[in-house]
């Protein structure tokens, strides 16, 4: 190139040897005149050659045709001294004929010209990376819950060519809770460590612990920060990996929580400058306001679902009508609602130190067997003196937890249940994580309908006893009036018929002795005689039945009465019958009316043989019951037909021909007398009565009597 002035200046040689101006990161060259009289390493790759290939070329030989004129004119007026511009854009042409569009930076001054060329395109795609993050950052706030946050995120780091780890404070140290990569950088280290990289611990380094207060770094050495954060044999693992992966720079960036610092996101990408660092701060922004969001309509939404959970749940309260359809019902909501894994309702026990487990969902046979009765003096009697909820860990009641551990819980929350303002019970949810307050107040609002539903259905219970009560004793009232009428009835019968029965008596007794040779006249005497008896007989249990059964009531021993009266009957009987004694061998004393007694022993011994005609076994039992004597007559006859056995015990009622239906009336009427109890079993072979009479008919019977069962 010449110069316009006759006097051109001397030439400036520029000392371009040094060896920072060979190896730097950016293109550099010199110009003297038209020639390119130097080229760095960077300068000669980007114009698809090497050092000695494009020094001492024209400069123009790199310049495609568009643009040639243009940059010619520029050039010939900087040597001339004018003012053109120092920085301008142009279509560089590369040896092997490829273009590239660049931008040139001229050193201004007279003498050699110093450029630097700067590949626009690889700035078009930097701009490309930091329009794309804007783009991620603001598309991450249409999902509505962390993971689907957190998936988008992921996915969209990978796709900017970016290898990413999230990081949460663990301790003193932090814990990798996530990583991605677009290539194979993490299967690199994993390979290399032996192990993953999720759930490694590390150090809090200085730059972690400035993004973690100010919400933002730059880092220009992930390799040698990588091998740092792992203080461990994984330490030069990091190192070679980073460096392998290229991954040198990159930025810490804090994630928020309600404003709160939450967890770190480290990313990392070759094409990440430090004036990145707004934009970044700008995605992270973006992220934790879309984890703010996420997690307001995630809460909302298990409001909403806990509240219809509650809802049904009341419903089912009110529609069933058992505690196990409700408990299930529970159960399901439950389970729906919380994701647990196992539930337990306890109740507490009439005597007040053990809880009983009335309900359970997910136990196994060994978890039944280990918590179907919980003592008192545990974290659960704490539950119910102070009628608030708790949580078992790992570190809270050792023995107890670790059965529950056993059984895959990581915690068990306990809540009461209160019904009328008194803790009747527990309701127990296991859990492979720990229940939010929230789902602790679901627990405690169905535990409240469960516990108010146990309480209705002891209520409906006590009620329903009370009913039965009264319905048997009204009915008791109506069959002693029907049997005081009846009974005077036959009282008045019994006295008008007994004094002709006395003539009759005699009338035959003297007819008798009048017409003894006659064979004929004595047979119609006997047969008038054997009917005057019946009717005697008849008479007399007519008066046995009138009779007051109100018993006079004195100290006797069951066994000699049931003995005397056994004996009284057998007397009349066939000879065939075989009779089995079974008494215990210590019975206690009964007060009784020991006449009453005997008679009602007769008549049954009596029905019993009766039914025996052609013989068989009579069997006598006596057993200590709680609070009295069970007595058993058995016999091995022809039964009692299914339609006739709820009439047995009905005055005049008899499938005899010449009985009188009295017998087992009298029986009941002198058995109820004495607060007893009486039932009859039978089959195709053989009848059993079963009389219960207690130790002293004026004491008030025990609500836990062990009575007829107890035979």
């Amino acid at each position: 190139m010449s110069h316009a002035s006759s006097a051109p200046p001397a030439p400036r040689v520029v000392d371009v040897d040094a060896e920072w101006a060979a190896h730097a990161p950016l293109a550099l060259g010199v110009i003297r005149g038209s020639l390119l009289v130097y080229a760095n390493e960077r300068m000669a790759e980007l114009l698809g050659g090497t050092r000695a290939e494009v020094q001492d070329r024209s400069i123009y030989e790199f310049v495609a045709e568009h643009d040639r004129e243009r940059i010619r004119e520029r050039h010939t007026r900087r040597l001339r001294g004018e003012r053109v511009p120092d920085s301008y854009e142009f279509t560089l042409l590369r040896l092997d004929g490829t273009t590239k569009l660049v931008e040139i930076f001229v050193t201004p001054g007279a003498g050699d010209t110093v450029f630097q060329l700067v590949d626009r395109a690889a700035r078009s795609e930097h701009s490309r990376y930091l329009h794309a993050l804007a783009r991620l950052g603001a598309s991450v706030q249409m999902h509505q819950s962390d993971r689907a946050v957190f998936a988008a995120m992921a996915e969209g780091l990978s796709g900017l060519g970016i290898t990413w780890a999230r990081l949460t404070p663990d301790g003193d140290g932090l814990r990798i809770v996530g990583v991605g990569a677009a290539t194979q950088d993490i299967e690199r280290f994993e390979a290399l460590a032996g192990r993953p990289v999720v759930g490694a611990i590390g150090t809090w380094l200085p730059s972690f612990l400035k993004a973690w207060q100010e919400g933002s770094t730059y880092i220009d050495d992930i390799p040698l920060a990588s091998a740092r954060f792992f203080s461990d044999s994984s330490s030069k693992h990091a190192e070679d990996s980073a460096r392998a992966a290229n991954l040198l720079r990159g930025v810490v960036l804090r994630l928020d929580a309600a404003g709160l610092p939450a967890e770190l996101l480290f990313v990392m990408a070759p094409w990440v400058l430090p004036e990145d660092l707004p934009a970044f701060s700008l995605f992270t922004a973006q992220v934790s306001a879309a984890l703010d969001a996420a997690r307001v309509i995630s809460d909302l939404s298990n409001r909403n679902a806990e509240l219809a959970a509650l809802n049904r749940v009341a419903s089912a309260a009110g529609a069933v009508h058992d505690l196990d359809s409700l408990f299930t019902v529970g159960a399901r909501e439950l389970l729906e609602a919380l994701k647990c894994c196992t539930i337990g309702i306890y109740l507490l026990e009439p005597a007040g130190d053990h809880l009983e487990l009335i309900y359970e969902h997910g136990y196994n046979s060994r978890a039944r067997d280990r918590h179907s009765r919980i003592a008192m003096d545990g974290p659960f009697g704490a539950v119910l003196l102070t009628g608030k909820p708790s949580v078992l860990f790992g570190d809270a009641s050792a023995d107890r937890m670790r059965a529950y551990e056993e059984h895959g819980l990581h915690s068990v929350a306990l809540v009461p249940l209160v019904a009328r303002s008194e803790t009747i019970g527990v309701l127990t949810v296991g859990f492979e994580r720990v229940a939010s307050e929230s789902e602790l107040a679901l627990m405690a609002a169905i535990g409240a309908h469960f516990a108010a539903a146990v309480e209705a259905n002891r209520l409906f219970g006590t009620l329903r006893s009370s009913y039965a009560t009264l319905a048997r004793t009204q009915q008791q009232l109506v069959h002693r009036e029907r049997l005081a009428a009846i009974g005077e009835l036959a009282a008045v019968v019994a006295h008008e018929v007994r004094n002709p029965l006395g003539v009759i008596f005699n009338s035959v007794g003297a007819i008798r002795r009048m017409l003894k040779d006659d064979p004929q006249a004595r047979t119609i005497i006997d047969i008038l005689d054997e009917e005057a008896n019946r009717l005697n007989h008849i008479v007399g249990d007519l008066l046995d039945f009138a009779r007051p059964a109100t018993p006079a009531l004195l100290d006797e021993r069951l066994e000699s009465i049931l003995d005397a009266a056994a004996e009284a009957a057998l007397g009349e009987s066939h000879p065939c019958v075989e009779v089995l004694r079974d008494y215990d061998s210590a019975l206690p004393g009964l007060r009784v009316d020991a006449r009453l007694i005997r008679q009602a022993f007769v008549n049954v011994v009596l029905n019993a043989v009766q039914s025996m005609p052609a013989g068989g076994r009579l069997t006598l039992r006596m057993k200590n019951a709680r609070s009295g004597v069970n007595v058993e007559i058995g016999d091995t006859g022809q039964g009692i037909a299914a339609d006739v056995r709820p009439r047995i015990f009905e005055p005049f009622f008899t499938t005899r021909a010449t009985g009188t239906g009295l017998g087992l009336a009298v029986v009941k009427r002198i058995v109820d007398g004495h607060r007893g109890e009486i039932e009859v079993t039978t089959g195709e072979s053989g009848t059993t009565f079963k009389l219960y009479l207690p130790l002293d008919p004026d004491e008030p019977a025990s609500a836990d009597t062990a009575r007829l069962s107890g035979i």
